[in-house]
């Protein structure tokens, strides 16, 4: 079993992923660190963050030959669940990480819920649509959740006349 993940990570192309994430993290941390001269981020930007860091790693959900996944001997559900608590694992470390480029991404709180919602997002994502189209998932929540829309002022009823 111990020689199993090795190969199971690298045919996922995992290790290239998490370091695309890893970079992904530490430009946006960075190049807000630089810009804005303050710790806080603004809860859009660290939701884009979060999504940016998850974007590489949703691909490591299937291999290369989707065959050959029907043909494993371990049933595929427990494999996928146990990966996607990877992915919940990696994505948190790397959000909370970032704390040491002097960036704070929210609350602990607020981190884990971002990460939890956006894995189960492209777990399910994966399960209905393929590993493929995973990705559309979480991206489309995480551009309508940052997209501001002005406040609307008087009510419904003085918009209709």
């Amino acid at each position: 079993m111990s020689r199993w993940l090795p190969l199971y990570l690298r045919s996922r192309r995992v290790p290239l992923a998490v370091a695309t994430s890893v970079g992904a993290v530490i430009v946006v941390g960075g190049a807000w660190r630089f810009f804005a001269g303050r710790p806080e981020v603004p809860a859009g930007l660290a939701a884009m963050t979060t999504m940016l860091a998850l974007a590489p790693l949703i691909s490591t959900l299937s291999g290369d030959e989707d065959a050959l996944e029907s043909t494993a001997a371990m049933p595929w559900p427990p494999r996928r669940a146990v990966h996607l608590a990877g992915l919940f694992a990696v994505l948190v470390a790397l959000i909370v990480g970032a704390a040491s480029l002097g960036v704070d991404f929210g609350t602990t709180g607020q981190i884990l819920r971002n990460c939890a919602g956006l894995v189960g997002l492209a777990g399910l994502g994966a399960a209905f649509t393929g590993a493929q189209l995973a990705w559309l998932a979480p991206v489309s929540w995480t551009g309508i959740q940052v997209v501001e829309f002005p406040p609307v002022s008087g009510s419904f009823s003085n918009m209709i006349d």
